[in-house]
């Protein structure tokens, strides 16, 4: 059985963790990073005699897939570019991009040349360039074609796939801000209750990994039972006068004030939509942290 030859656009947080997992599974021909001054960081890292480039050129080797991932922005015009370079050439290439919400028909310039087109999505968070953090995570794989290579590709990397219908933009969109939910503003969250233990004087570390933790199991817990949200605290219990000690203490750290403003609204909402607390006390401690927005 011939090894699987894979090319790489795009050499950012995603596409650095993908070309180091493909290199230690697959035959990785090579790179094309627009931002030349990653160059010594692509060679340091992928060891392999790979080879890298700054654009898409005609004269290289096909490879068997091609993964573009560049910006959500980019990738059509770099679709279309491949199709120009290579044309016909493409005919049962695999092209695939992996973004969490753009339709595989962004690639249709590749797939008119014959190209077979795909969207493989992982979701996961990619900041450290660590193949590591591939591993056991789910991928959906958007196609009208066989899925069969994707899979074997996603498994190889460590992955659990999972099949989408094509073009299913909704599915796709909620299950990005899932995505976004649970990393992205979680990171937020995170952030403020570091930078509220460095205020206080206190050790982070001695205190927030654990209340993370348990947090964190209290609500999958809730989530495979379908229970009620977990929430404690003063909004849960609609403490009026703890919020507004909460608000004087921040009034000299206006960022810190606004982002517990709103982090406390969105969870309000949830208090609310889970009947945690009245309309009452939801109206009432609405209106205090809205008065106390500072601009």
């Amino acid at each position: 059985m011939k090894k699987i030859k894979i090319g790489i656009i795009g050499y950012g947080k995603l596409g650095s963790v993908l070309a180091e997992a493909v290199s230690k599974k697959y035959k990785l021909l090579w790179v094309v990073e627009k931002d030349i001054t990653k160059t010594n960081l692509i060679k340091s890292t992928l060891k392999n005699n790979i080879n890298f480039y700054s654009s898409v050129p005609i004269f290289i080797p096909i490879p068997d897939i091609i993964i573009i991932s560049v910006n959500d922005s980019e990738i059509k015009s770099v679709a279309n570019e491949i199709a120009i370079s290579w044309h016909y050439k493409l005919k049962d290439i695999w092209v695939i991009h992996c973004s969490g919400v753009l339709p595989v028909s962004v690639l249709s310039s590749c797939e008119k040349r014959g190209a077979k087109t795909a969207c493989i999505h992982p979701f996961q968070t990619f900041y450290h360039p660590d193949a590591s953090v591939l591993k056991n995570i789910g991928w959906t794989i958007e196609t009208k074609h066989n899925p069969e290579l994707l899979k074997t590709l996603i498994t190889q990397l460590g992955g659990k796939p999972m099949s989408i219908p094509i073009e299913s933009k909704n599915i796709k969109v909620l299950h990005h801000l899932s995505a976004v939910f649970a990393s992205n503003f979680l990171s937020t969250v995170l952030a403020g209750a570091g930078s509220l233990e460095e205020l206080s004087g206190m050790n982070w570390e001695d205190f927030l990994p654990l209340i993370i933790e348990t947090t964190r199991n209290n609500n999958f817990k809730s989530l495979s039972k379908s229970e009620k949200i977990p929430l404690t605290g003063p909004i849960a219990r609609a403490d009026v006068d703890t919020i507004k000690l909460h608000l004087k203490s921040l009034r000299n750290h206006t960022n810190l004030l606004n982002i517990y403003i709103y982090l406390s609204l969105a969870t309000l909402e949830t208090a609310k939509q889970y009947e945690i607390i009245n309309k009452q006390k939801f109206a009432e401690i609405k209106e205090i942290l809205l008065s106390s927005l500072i601009d």
